[in-house]
């Protein structure tokens, strides 16, 4: 049963953040898997739909950052899952030192970036329970698309850039009770 949390001005409920934490993930994953569609040769069919994946994967990235702000301002609701992924969900590189990306940062960062690119990378380890897996003492590998935000922008501090790990950053912020699981 969807929790409908009131804010300041906006009643927001957890369903919303699912769902765009699901059309973020469906999209991002497709990206893998588009080229196996197209023919060799240019022009091609997709290429009315494709012109339009990055917008999408854009806007869906920032409305969960946004609301995930929103609901963290109003309840707190990011402190919590802090905890849940201590790892962070990226990493953050301000004038040559890098840091965990904190999921708060990684909302902040996202609104406020300058620059974005992808990384659809495929990894031998697990994006979302390799922590899991290493604190069990299980060595577990295999081929696991592992998507990426590449973001980057500038404030006070000087230039920043982000390398956002997608997965585990849906999961946190589009699941306030993601805090129950254990993925450490």
């Amino acid at each position: 049963m969807s929790k409908r949390i009131p804010t300041q001005a906006h009643v927001l409920s957890d369903d919303t953040l699912k769902r765009i934490g699901y059309r973020l993930l469906c999209s991002v994953y497709a990206e893998y898997e588009w080229p196996n569609l197209r023919r060799d040769s240019d022009p091609d069919v997709l290429d009315s739909f494709l012109e339009h994946s990055d917008e999408e994967i854009s806007e869906l990235l920032v409305s969960l950052a946004a609301l995930a702000r929103a609901a963290d301002d109003a309840l707190d609701t990011l402190a919590q899952l802090e905890k849940t992924f201590p790892q962070g969900v990226g990493t953050l590189l301000i004038n040559d030192t890098k840091t965990v990306l904190s999921l708060r940062q990684a909302c902040n960062k996202i609104i406020h970036a300058k620059t974005s690119r992808w990384d659809f990378a495929v990894e031998e380890r697990n994006p979302l329970y390799d922590a899991y897996f290493k604190a069990q003492g299980m060595d577990v590998r295999g081929s696991y698309k592992n998507p990426k935000a590449i973001i980057s922008g500038e404030d006070r501090g000087g230039t920043w850039e982000a390398t956002l790990f997608v997965v585990p950053f849906v999961i946190a912020v589009a699941n306030w009770d993601a805090w129950q699981w254990r993925f450490v």
